[in-house]
């Protein structure tokens, strides 16, 4: 995305004007990066605790990967569409991208780095630092590309963020189901609000019972 506070979906951008929240994030396309970097200095303490990173977060990394985004010219002669389709959309997957009605003719492929979730905390400006046991939350919305980037986020060991949200509409049934039984296993116990998939990361009592109660009891809220 690109900062825009006044027009943007996206509930994290609120958080970031919090002087104690520090954070990193990712934008793969080199415009848009530009623009959430440019607005995201204009925060009070940003130099010091957030930083906007030109990269989209992979399973694998990557120098050059194909990437799919909506062509500026859709704006020309769409422009009363709406903000998340002219300056949010972008996917490596094109047919992402015609599921939104873009037609083809709007759709441009450009090369963007990938990075590895390991490789977030090895970033040398990091405001997070390169503990990742001390990350309070994790926030993805990786247009259908969610579950496989949360599975590997998760598989560092020493990664267990209290907070887990990621968008699901985009997600296939049975890949859900198998992202929502990792997180169970982890003893996070989740629910849906809109959109997104909300997990939280709850106290291990040991017994399964109890976890099991206390995950019925949080799907009902």
């Amino acid at each position: 995305c690109d900062g825009d506070w006044a027009k943007t979906n996206d509930p994290v951008q609120e958080l970031l004007r919090n002087d104690n929240v520090r954070a990193m994030v990712l934008e793969p396309v080199p415009k848009l990066w530009k623009e959430l970097s440019e607005r995201l200095h204009t925060l009070h303490g940003a130099d010091r605790r957030l930083l906007a990173l030109n990269a989209a977060l992979c399973v694998k990394p990557g120098a050059a990967v194909p990437f799919y985004v909506v062509s500026q010219q859709f704006a020309v002669d769409y422009p009363d569409s709406e903000h998340w389709v002219l300056r949010e959309l972008g996917s490596f997957n094109r047919r992402h991208l015609r599921r939104h009605h873009i037609p083809n003719k709007y759709i441009e492929t450009i090369n963007v780095p990938c990075v590895a979730p390991q490789q977030l905390f090895e970033q040398s400006l990091s405001p997070i630092g390169h503990d990742a046991s001390a990350v309070d939350a994790l926030v993805v919305d990786a247009e259908g590309l969610d579950g496989e980037l949360v599975l590997s986020t998760l598989a560092i060991k020493s990664f267990r963020p209290a907070l887990v949200v990621f968008e699901q509409k985009h997600i296939p049934r049975k890949e859900l189901e198998r992202v929502l039984a990792e997180l169970r296993k982890l003893h996070y116990v989740h629910w849906r609000e809109g959109d997104h998939m909300v997990a939280l990361l709850a106290a291990h009592s040991g017994n399964p019972s109890d976890e099991q109660q206390q995950q019925q009891q949080w799907q009902q809220q």
